[in-house]
């Protein structure tokens, strides 16, 4: 009879404690702001569907990370110039709201603070060769992925972002 109201007392402490619910922390209710303002903007300019959000923000903002879906068809230099204009608006949204600037590891944010990610390929279908299966930056690197018929989807080039900058001509 005692192992069946321990394990009652057990079982009721436990569904309790999944009814507390922590307070969001301010700067994460920030950060969620701005990766819903980004969504809708890079969905308004290019069509960008958001999949995934996340980030490194424990205690303050270190990275915020989106990934997207996209229909286009793009080379590598097509999708250099993609990912970095991508980057550029996540950035710009970051840098301008106001309240962020005390939640952020370092202000003004820069490509070392986001981690872009996007798929390529209609109705989960991923462009071959020569087209971009997937593009991504993340610690200041872009790394880009194609897809080879019959084959596995492989890394084919990794640059820095000032590099990419360089050979798209944005710097």
């Amino acid at each position: 009879m005692k192992k069946i109201h321990l394990f009652i007392i057990l079982i009721t402490s436990l569904l309790l404690q999944g009814c507390i619910h922590e307070p969001v922390p301010k700067h994460v209710q920030i950060a969620n702001k701005i990766m819903g303002k980004v969504a809708k903007g890079l969905y308004e300019k290019h069509g960008l569907k958001l999949i995934v959000t996340g980030g490194s923000m424990m205690h303050e903002i270190k990275i915020i990370h989106l990934s997207f879906t996209s229909t286009k068809s793009l080379s590598i230099e097509e999708a250099r110039k993609f990912i970095l204009e991508c980057s550029k608006i996540f950035l710009d949204y970051i840098n301008n709201f106001p309240e962020i600037k005390l939640y952020l590891n370092n202000y003004p944010a820069t490509e070392k603070n986001i981690e872009l990610s996007i798929f390529f390929g209609i109705n989960g279908i991923e462009p071959i060769s020569p087209y971009v299966s997937f593009v991504s930056t993340s610690s200041s690197d872009i790394r880009y992925y194609i897809k080879k018929n019959n084959e596995e989807t492989k890394r084919v080039l990794i640059e820095t972002y000032q590099e990419a900058l360089q050979k798209a001509g944005m710097k």
